[in-house]
């Protein structure tokens, strides 16, 4: 499982294989999707790695029934209310693109993470937390630090799941998060993340990205920054925004209680921008396989927006708080939150959020908060 909250490297877990002994008559297609997930994670027989549980122990191998046909399920970008967001794209593949990002008050047991996430790209771990060695501080996660543990749950404001792009904003004391994801056809296209952190606060921040990296990554935020990923797969940041924060990088080794790899550290490198009271910091966030070139990126819209041309096309994103227009050639932009994918085969038009866009001579309109879309061409 992936490393999130009170998690050990390299966890397996037998939960899957229990709802699906537990449901299967209840619930046949249920079942079988909770048997494809146990067989995903090797049959595992254990309720998990750090600690004996003995109270399961006597009956635990009641609660597997390998007879059961194991179904692929249709999963999709959600929403776990009390819990988190789970932005996906090409599931199920092997280069899945994958966000999960912790928000709710459904904890007990928890680090100080809040409003953070993790991040795979194309089926590769590249933003991932340390995993459980006790109440890992907010300096520790994928987050925006204000200097004081931050008390209370982060709140999903709005969400919007769509086939082409997904969009949330979640709000910590002051702090807003949003995410703009856009999902390319093509697994191995642009299938990327815009991240917006506002700030409305009068202390100075620390806004972290912990990479799963063995290469200390550049500093310069007026570039785009290629992070060398530990298989196969890069990210390439872009900033659109930082405030005049000053971008740094810092190593970071934490020490599990227990591990499923062969080692119990978790090693990661960060770039770290340190902020003025009422900061905004805006930064795309691009995985790309090892023998791709780096796109080339420009700014657009005062940092609200950004052009992104690569070998599959040429993309355009914005994300704005508030809503705000932006005109330029053929494109025209009023709203908070969408994108325009230029392709060969035709233009994929994207609203997230109410507001309207034009490109060359079609219009899109969205006047609710739910996905938008519009294509032109085969």
């Amino acid at each position: 499982m992936p490393e999130i909250g009170n998690t050990y490297l390299g966890e397996r877990t037998c939960l899957a294989g229990w709802l699906a002994r537990l449901w299967k008559e209840k619930d046949p297609e249920f079942a079988q999707q909770m048997q494809w997930a146990w067989n995903e994670q090797g049959s595992y027989t254990k309720p998990g790695i750090g600690g004996a549980y003995p109270s399961a122990a006597g009956y635990s191998w009641l609660m597997f029934d390998p007879s059961i046909p194991a179904k692929v399920p249709n999963w999709q970008s959600e929403w776990f209310p009390d819990c988190g967001v789970l932005l996906r794209a090409h599931f199920p593949s092997e280069c899945e693109t994958y966000l999960y990002l912790i928000a709710g008050k459904l904890h007990a047991h928890y680090d100080f993470d809040e409003g953070a996430f993790v991040l795979w790209g194309q089926g590769k771990p590249l933003c991932e937390d340390f995993g459980y060695y006790g109440r890992g501080p907010a300096a520790d996660h994928n987050r925006v630090d204000r200097g004081q543990q931050d008390k209370g749950a982060a709140e999903i404001k709005e969400f919007a799941g769509g086939g082409e792009a997904d969009y949330l904003r979640s709000e910590l004391a002051g702090w807003q998060r949003q995410i703009l994801f856009v999902k390319d056809k093509d697994c191995s296209g642009p299938t990327y993340f815009v991240v917006r952190d506002t700030l409305n606060n009068d202390e100075p921040a620390d806004w972290r990205l912990w990479l799963a990296t063995d290469v200390s990554p550049a500093t310069n935020s007026s570039e785009p920054i290629r992070v060398q990923g530990r298989f196969g797969v890069d990210l390439a940041v872009y900033f659109l925004e930082t405030s005049d924060g000053v971008l740094s990088t810092e190593t970071l080794e934490r020490k599990n209680g227990a591990s499923g790899f062969t080692s119990q550290i978790a090693k990661q490198r960060s770039l770290h921008l340190r902020l003025k009271p009422h900061a905004t910091v805006v930064a795309v966030l691009y995985p790309i396989l090892h023998s791709q070139p780096t796109p080339h990126f420009t700014r657009l819209a005062n940092g609200t927006g950004v052009k992104i041309e690569s070998a599959f096309g040429a993309d355009y994103a914005f994300l704005g708080l508030d809503p705000f227009e932006f005109k330029q050639d053929l494109i025209a932009f009023r709203g908070r939150s969408g994108a325009i994918q230029v392709r060969p085969a035709g233009t994929q038009m994207t609203l997230a959020t109410e507001g309207q866009m034009q490109f060359q001579n079609h219009t899109l309109v969205n006047e609710g908060n739910k996905i938008k879309t519009d294509r032109t061409g085969d």
